[in-house]
């Protein structure tokens, strides 16, 4: 009996043994000399050093988008301050955390003393039941919504306000909760086009555009569909994000307008390339017979009379896009006019926003592959260390050794490791055979 137990434990050893110690094996098979060229230990360093490098890279390009992140604060907050409609941005609570002048002016108090309050404390008793359950909503939903209000300022009477809410999440995932204090009047609907409270209500809207998580496409037709209304029904926006003549996002409110744009991209030349170079606004009564674009006059059997107004989006130092309307009033021509400028100031803060989180959402992925990576060795040298009772480095070269000999990369072996290690086996041990 007891030499049959031995002949069995023989057997098993001898096909159990060989696949469990596979690295140890082929170490004590070849010679000292010949063992330094199969492992080659300082090749699995140099992958990790090119992960550690990897990670540093995310890490200055995280202090970049911080750095985009606090120069679109000071857009938009500028862009607030522009504004004569009252503004608030709240978080999820209601608690003020930026303010226009317009805004402290309604509920007449300076905006310093403004700061960390509830928005609540101004809206009358009767309605803050009703508000509280909208914002709850609003905020749950990422969604918007409107209420008239009475809001009691801190010294005068009461008012009828209609608020235009919208909540969504900034770049580092917080809720914003965008607020629009408006007359009632104007918010529904009963303004001019192309006046001044179309381009109040406008200017109002665009500040909302940037709370919502929505494609870049949707984005760019909302904020040229505004600037339209904003500026009157017969006149047609463009606005594209990117070089002028290599857009990465561009939409039309028109087809007048694309085939304009169209025409510019195809002659290389137009009032949308010269803004986009020199970063200024550019006029033009007669777009087809403008002697500064000589070659698009010359490319083209359109006869009839297009004026233009280019105005660049700039984000501090930078042209990140520009905003092109047609057949504008004539008002809009004059240099003095600044209603295009304005708006192009609006939409630069949107599409920079746009452009912030398209660049976040990029870095959190490689960030999660490059921390992944590194987290993954780790795993597989704790469970290497583990079962050869042996130190990290010794675990390291375990690695090295398999990565060279199985010709794979080493994040790869460390995977197969951790994988086999978290399968359930036989004897619901768990234990991989890879190490």
């Amino acid at each position: 009996m007891a030499r049959d137990e031995r002949a069995r434990g023989d057997r098993m050893d001898g096909t159990v043994r060989p696949r469990r110690d596979e690295v140890g094996d082929t170490a004590k098979n070849h010679p000292p000399q010949s063992y330094a060229t199969v492992i080659d230990p300082e090749m699995a360093h140099a992958e990790l050093r090119a992960a550690d490098e990897e990670l540093r890279i995310q890490q200055r390009e995280i202090e970049d988008l911080l750095r985009s992140h606090r120069n679109r604060q000071w857009q938009h907050e500028r862009l607030l301050g522009l504004l004569p409609t009252p503004v608030i941005t709240t978080d999820a609570y209601g608690v003020i955390a930026t303010v226009n002048s317009s805004a402290a002016s309604l509920l007449g108090m300076r905006i310093d003393r403004l700061l960390r309050k509830p928005i609540q404390v101004f809206v009358a008793e009767t309605d803050r039941s009703a508000l509280r359950h909208d914002l709850s909503r609003c905020v749950r939903q990422e969604s918007t919504f409107r209420r008239v209000v009475t809001m009691c300022p801190r010294h005068g009477s009461p008012v009828a306000v209609e608020l235009i809410v919208a909540a969504g999440r900034d770049q580092v995932s917080a809720t914003e909760v965008t607020w629009l204090l408006m007359n009632p009047t104007e918010a529904s609907g009963g303004r001019e086009p192309g006046g001044r409270d179309s381009m109040v209500l406008a200017l109002s809207e665009l500040t909302l555009i940037p709370v919502h998580t929505v494609d870049p496409w949707q984005t760019a037709h909302r904020m040229a569909s505004v600037s339209q209304e904003a500026l009157g029904t017969g006149s047609s926006v463009t606005v594209a994000v990117g070089d002028p003549l290599q857009p990465e996002v561009v939409a039309s409110t028109s087809k007048r307008a694309q085939q304009l744009d169209w025409m510019q991209l195809r002659c290389e030349e137009g009032p949308s390339a010269s803004a986009g170079r020199s970063g200024k606004v550019v006029r033009s009564d007669d777009l087809v017979h403008d002697p500064r674009w000589a070659d698009l006059g010359e490319s083209t059997d359109l006869t009839e009379e297009h004026n233009v107004v280019s105005a660049p989006l700039v984000i501090g130092d930078e042209v990140i896009g520009v905003l092109t309307a047609y057949d504008v009033e004539p008002a809009h021509l004059d240099p003095d006019d600044d209603v295009v400028e304005l708006l192009a100031t609006a939409t630069a803060a949107v599409a920079h926003e746009m452009r912030v989180k398209a660049e976040l959402h990029e870095l959190t992925e490689n960030l999660r592959t490059a921390i992944g990576s590194r987290s993954v060795i780790d795993q597989a040298k704790g469970i290497i260390m583990a079962r050869r009772h042996c130190t990290a480095d010794e675990a390291f070269d375990v690695l090295a050794q398999m990565s060279m000999t199985r010709n794979r990369k080493l994040r790869l072996v460390a995977r197969d490791i951790v994988d086999a290690a978290s399968a359930p086996s036989h004897d619901g041990a768990g234990r991989g055979r890879d190490a």
